[in-house]
């Protein structure tokens, strides 16, 4: 969600940042809703790009994998577009060890995301798997590795409770009941005014319910946003119809200025540019695949290039 929708939210998120002694700003607050019959339209502040954490993880082409480590990204929403945002799960302020939720938000990430310089252990905070949610958890075992299956819901697991020793989470929307309040902290400060004036609630990654207890974790939906071709093609003909031929030379003068060509017009728009977090996704992509197939001197030698064609 957009910067101050809800200062509460926030300052929840805030004080979790700061009662550990981590800096409590550069985020965004990440919210969701239950997925209903009449849900909104997906706008572009829930809209998702998935990046391969590894790009030498061995799984094929560009399909995800259940397993898979995979990082999801948004693109900037606003004026800024200098960086793009990260889905990042970190560790409460306490009680982590003992099934205290994780806090999900979302991190600026620019070129050269992780920083190498940071702790080992934050470098996973941003990283998740995507989980089967159907069947026996022997089933789910084995379906690890396969491609995802869209028309089947999906467990989010952040990969950072492992780094941390704290066990699996899943991610889901917060509860606003007593039961799943935490103390000292109204319920409705868990939320964030959306467009329309509806509210949305926090995304928090809650500890992984036992398989015997009965207790199903929430699971999401994935849909892949495309924009068809035969819906350009006919936004096309609709422009060359009332811009072109007899409509125009009827009105003459009074013509209203011709709507901009969409199928030239989309890679130069500001929506469809890449971020520098993009940039910085393909080019691994592009690069580690050589140094792997170059042996292991391929970095020494890769940085020596680097220092001998340096400008000056």
């Amino acid at each position: 969600a957009p910067v101050g929708c809800s200062t509460k939210a926030e300052a929840h998120l805030a004080r979790e940042l700061r009662r550990s002694g981590r800096v409590p700003d550069g985020f965004a607050a990440v919210t969701g809703a239950p997925l209903q019959e009449h849900s909104p339209s997906v706008g572009q502040r829930g809209t998702w790009e998935i990046y391969r954490a590894d790009p030498l993880d061995g799984f094929p082409d560009s399909i995800v994998h259940y397993g898979q480590l995979v990082r999801f990204g948004q693109r900037p929403i606003g004026s800024d577009r200098s960086h793009g945002l990260l889905l990042s799960c970190e560790p409460p302020s306490e009680g982590g060890g003992s099934g205290s939720s994780y806090i999900v938000l979302g991190r600026p990430a620019t070129f050269g995301y992780p920083d190498p310089r940071a702790e080992e252990r934050k470098r996973f905070d941003a990283v998740f798997r995507l989980m089967p949610d159907h069947g026996p958890a022997a089933e789910a075992m084995h379906l690890e590795g396969n491609p995802v299956d869209l028309r089947r819901p999906v467990l989010l697991v952040p990969v950072s409770p492992f780094a941390y020793l704290h066990g699996p989470r899943y991610l889901r929307v917060a509860s606003t009941l007593k039961d799943g309040a935490i103390a000292g902290v109204d319920p409705m400060d868990r939320t964030v005014l959306v467009d329309g004036g509806g509210r949305e609630l926090l995304v928090e990654a809650a500890k992984m319910p036992l398989f015997a207890s009965g207790v199903l974790p929430a699971a999401w939906h994935i849909e892949p946003l495309i924009l068809p071709q035969e819906h350009v093609v006919a936004c096309e003909q609709r422009r060359i119809q009332a811009h072109t031929g007899l409509p125009r030379a009827l009105l003459g003068r009074a013509l209203e200025k011709p709507p901009t060509n969409v199928r030239s017009s989309v890679p130069t728009s500001v929506a469809a540019l890449e971020t520098t977090f993009a940039r910085w996704e393909h080019f691994r992509c592009a690069l580690l695949p050589h140094l792997k197939a170059r042996g292991g001197l391929a970095f020494a030698m890769f940085r020596k290039a680097l220092a001998i064609n340096r400008p000056v």
